[in-house]
């Protein structure tokens, strides 16, 4: 007589759940902070409207998906392993890491990721971990302004804020291959960009303006790439619709599908049970014995609260909410 084995899970789930609950909830996320003023990693963002609406509603920017906060996470060890590697093991000496900078006539704000001493000078280093199909596009400043994602563009612009913030003339743009750990160091040089940083002054010129005057919006991109994913697309609201294969690979849009699809069967178990308590609700003797007095509005039910109404057409509603509970909760209502 044989007997099959028992069925073995693939997957650990304790692991797996307890991932999930860290990222979920656990995680640091510095995303909704109130920002100091004008971030440089903001001002230098391709759409001009994304530094206003990012000083103006922080607060209604959403948690990451958890996938999303990993690759953060994953970044955040390769830049200090960036640091260690250039400092402990290959004996560059580093200083005033992660010190912060600001010119307060234009509210502009950030931190360096550290100065590196190259044949006798301190220079800005802005360390950036890049993909490896990114890292190998990428051997000249200029090439990050033809690349296809939108944030590779804003890289440049905030190491030249940096620049202007230190007085310097230029700073170094050290990106790590992701994949091989390889490092490729380039000189950003505030001559060759002049225009373009004197561009990002004047964009933090009018975002302060707008924020003193109420201004809504300042010139919206209008691109579906970059606001299909923008934190603040309902507050911006450019005028732009968004094609399908965009917004099914939006991952906001795919956290928010996932998170419907956990609430459906809560829902429509609320939905029955709710139907059957208003159903005995409806049975219950709410006159009393003597006709005389006044039909019952209240009843107490454990440790809730159930307050009947009855309005002009002899048709009953219930209002179900706890007994702590200093408000009535509208979605009680029969």
């Amino acid at each position: 007589m044989t007997t099959e084995a028992p069925t073995a899970p693939v997957i650990c789930s304790e692991i797996a759940d307890r991932w999930n609950d860290y990222f979920a909830n656990e995680y640091r996320s510095t995303e909704t902070d109130r920002p100091a003023g004008n971030r440089a990693s903001s001002i230098a963002h391709v759409c001009e409207n994304y530094p206003l609406m990012a000083r103006r509603w922080y607060e209604e920017r959403s948690r990451p998906p958890n996938e999303l906060l990993s690759i953060f996470r994953q970044g955040n060890v390769m830049h200090e392993d960036t640091k260690y590697l250039l400092g402990k093991e290959m004996r560059f000496s580093l200083r005033r890491s992660e010190m912060p900078h600001g010119y307060k006539p234009l509210e502009l704000t950030g931190h360096i990721d550290t100065e590196i001493e190259v044949a006798g000078k301190w220079e800005l280093a802005e360390i950036k971990s890049i993909h490896p199909n990114v890292y190998g596009q990428i051997n000249r400043v200029e090439d990050f302004f033809t690349m296809k994602f939108h944030v590779f563009r804003a890289y440049p612009g905030q190491l030249l804020m940096y620049v202007l913030m230190a007085n310097r003339e230029r700073g170094l743009m050290i990106l790590r291959n992701k994949s091989t750990s390889q490092i490729k160091p380039l000189w950003v040089y505030l001559w060759d960009h002049a225009d373009y940083a004197e561009g990002l002054l004047k964009r933090a010129e009018r975002v302060n303006a707008a924020l003193r005057d109420g201004t809504r919006n300042l010139i919206q991109l209008c691109d579906p790439e970059v606001c299909e994913e923008c934190d603040f697309a309902h507050r911006c609201a450019p005028p732009i619709t968004f094609p399908l294969p965009l917004m099914s690979q939006n991952p906001a849009f795919i956290a928010l599908l996932e998170r419907r699809g956990q609430l459906a069967a809560a829902a429509a178990e609320y939905i029955e049970i709710d139907k059957q308590v208003k159903v005995s609700l409806r049975h219950v003797q709410w006159q009393g014995d003597d006709p005389k007095l006044p039909p019952a509005k209240t009843l107490l039910a454990g440790g809730w609260i159930i307050t009947r109404a009855v309005n002009k057409n002899g048709v009953e509603s219930f209002k179900i909410r706890r007994e702590e509970e200093p408000k009535e909760d509208p979605d009680d209502r029969a």
